[in-house]
């Protein structure tokens, strides 16, 4: 326990050794602070170097302890960081794991919104495809019906004109008989009344013939409304009918304020603007002649 002390005491100071040689003897000082106390006078070289020995034993003893110490405190900050880093890596664990389980949720709801939009991109696809198949019908029946009305106009011309054929027809007959009539002035009356007969059943084959072929123009004619009337409800089933009548109106409209600006002056325009359109809307007249407009003010009282 002395030594123990002794050497703890020791460790606290600083040593320092200073050792002179005269006549196989030494003398031993340990400086301590200022003080400077000599120990080694009175002692041999064997009793100093045995102090010296228990001294450094001590010391070793007590870095031993000391090391013993940190060694422990190492194996606990060992384990101590050992189980902070198994806890840190559990949490970063299961960080990922949520941040995976997040991802592919994320992926899942942009695979449900990709294939949302394919089926839409596919939807539309269908939808321009029936469009243009629309187009298509719609053209195919719009050059269907411009035939249809260049064949009722013939028909119509053609008929017209077996009627006119057939009136010059029956004038040249009567001209005919007349003039039969006059050619034959001494003939009988038997003779004149079998010319007659005869030119009368000319007349009437004639005219049968002329009906025969009216009758077929209006054959004709009816089958021509009919494919009309068939191609008219194809269409407004389409909708054209529509549409076209929109556009027609849309540009009428159009035509009629462009009308209305470009005629009436700044005034009119001014007392224009105080009343619905619908009050001031005026058809503009075709050809070479200058339009008139009536005055906007009487007109609207």
């Amino acid at each position: 326990k002395e030594e123990q002390n002794s050497f703890i005491e020791a460790r606290d100071h600083t040593l320092a050794f200073d050792t002179s040689y005269t006549e196989h003897r030494f003398t031993l000082q340990v400086i301590v602070g200022q003080s400077t106390r000599p120990i080694g006078r009175d002692f041999t070289m064997q009793n100093d170097i045995e102090e010296y020995n228990c001294e450094l034993t001590n010391k070793i003893s007590q870095t031993k302890i000391e090391i013993q110490k940190l060694e422990d405190e190492l194996s606990a900050l060992r384990e101590k960081y050992a189980f902070e880093y198994q806890k840190r890596e559990a949490k970063h664990a299961e960080n990922m794991r949520q941040r995976n389980l997040k991802h592919d949720a994320e992926m899942k709801i942009l695979h449900q919104k990709i294939s949302a939009l394919n089926k839409l991109v596919l939807e539309n696809d269908s939808r321009i495809a029936a469009l243009r198949k629309e187009n298509d019908d719609l053209s195919v029946y719009r050059k269907l019906k411009e035939k249809l009305d260049f064949d009722t106009k013939n028909l119509e011309r053609r008929l017209n004109r077996a009627e006119i054929d057939r009136e010059m027809k029956i004038i040249q007959l009567h001209k005919m008989n007349q003039l039969a009539l006059k050619d034959a002035p001494t003939q009988s009356n038997d003779e004149k009344r079998a010319a007659l007969e005869k030119a009368n059943a000319r007349y009437h084959i004639l005219i049968q013939q002329k009906m025969r072929f009216c009758e077929n123009l209006t054959e004709e004619l009816k089958k021509t409304d009919e494919k009309l009337l068939k191609v008219d409800e194809k269409m407004a089933e389409l909708g054209h009918i529509r549409r076209m009548q929109k556009i027609e109106d849309d540009l009428k409209r159009e035509r009629d304020e462009a009308f209305v600006l470009r005629t009436f002056n700044p005034e009119t325009r001014r007392i224009m603007n105080l009343y619905p359109r619908e009050l001031v809307s005026i058809k503009p007249r075709k050809g070479p002649v200058k339009r008139k407009v009536r005055d906007t003010m009487s007109w609207l009282q």
